[in-house]
C-alpha cells in the first residue's frame, strides 16, 4: 500500500470533491461505503452489499450484526443507484431487493 506518510484517514481528512462517506454498519460496526457524485451517482458498497443476489455464496466473515447488515443492504438497494458490491460486478439497484 505504500508509505504510511501517504495515508489519509477518514477521521482526520476530507475526501476529494464528489466523494461522500456513508455509514453502512452491519458487516462490521463501523463499516463505511462511498457515494460517488458521478452521472449517474454510484455507491461503492464494499461488504455492505456482498453481491446482487442476497443468497450468493460468498466466502467472507459472518456479519457483526445480521439484522443491521440486512437493514443496511436494503437501504442501499432502495437508493436506486448503481451499486459496486464487495464480491460481484456493479449493478443497477433499481427494482432489486
Amino acid at each position: 500500500m505504500g508509505d504510511e506518510g501517504r495515508f489519509q484517514w477518514l477521521e482526520t481528512s476530507n475526501l476529494p470533491a464528489g466523494l461522500e462517506v456513508i455509514s453502512t454498519p452491519g458487516h462490521t460496526p463501523d463499516h463505511v461505503s462511498i457515494r460517488v457524485a458521478a452521472s449517474p451517482p454510484v455507491i461503492i458498497a464494499g461488504d455492505a452489499v456482498l453481491a446482487k443476489n442476497v443468497d450468493a455464496r460468498i466466502r467472507t466473515m459472518i456479519p457483526y450484526s445480521r439484522a443491521q447488515f440486512a437493514t443496511t443492504r436494503e437501504a442501499l438497494l432502495r437508493s436506486g443507484l448503481t451499486i459496486i458490491p464487495g464480491h460481484d460486478v456493479p449493478f443497477d439497484a433499481t427494482g432489486t431487493s
